[in-house]
């Protein structure tokens, strides 16, 4: 939990006001690289693809999955990488990194609640606060913006859609956003 309670100053930072029900921050550039790692895998067509869009040259957590590393023409399936929780480098977690750098007072004002999970702690607020919270962001020198790209791509990917009327459209890997 951050040392200073009136929290960060000069972040940029990212949200949702709706999943499932809670808000979810994040750095911008939190956001954008788990994002990223997400579009590679779903974007892909062959190998080359995702080598190209992984946002990162490391692919150890690949090694030992095939005989050989697979030539940029072959075709590339999100099969072909391991689940959540089996290798998949899931790093940045967005609601485990949010952690570190959101202001407790924020988090006691508003009912939100830091919980652990097998993966770490995570951070739980009340969606309908999410423009009140942002607002309050913003007034500490923040740079707040709804997200409309990378933490609805970084749901999608690990929870499934999103339906606009409420819940989930189709499901993806966990049941539950954390845990």
């Amino acid at each position: 939990m951050p040392e200073d309670s009136d929290g960060p100053h000069g972040l940029d930072i990212v949200y949702v006001a709706d999943f499932y029900g809670d808000a979810l921050f994040a750095e911008s550039a939190d956001a954008k690289l788990a994002a990223d790692k997400c579009r590679a895998v779903a974007n892909s067509a062959t190998w080359g693809e995702f080598r190209q869009a992984w946002p990162d040259s490391d692919f150890e957590w690949l090694e030992g999955r095939f005989e050989s590393n697979p030539p940029d023409d072959a075709e590339f399936s999100r099969s072909d990488v391991p689940p959540v929780g089996e290798g998949f480098p899931e790093d940045p977690w967005l609601p485990d990194v949010v952690v570190d750098w959101f202001p407790e007072d924020l988090i006691e004002k508003y009912g939100g609640k830091v919980g652990f999970t097998d993966g770490g702690y995570h951070l739980t607020l009340p969606g309908k606060h999410a423009h009140e919270i942002a607002a309050e962001l913003r007034a500490r020198g923040n740079i707040v913006d709804e997200s409309v790209d990378d933490i609805p791509e970084w749901i999608s990917y690990y929870y499934g859609e999103i339906d606009p009327r409420g819940g989930r459209a189709r499901a993806a890997q966990p049941a539950s956003p954390l845990g």
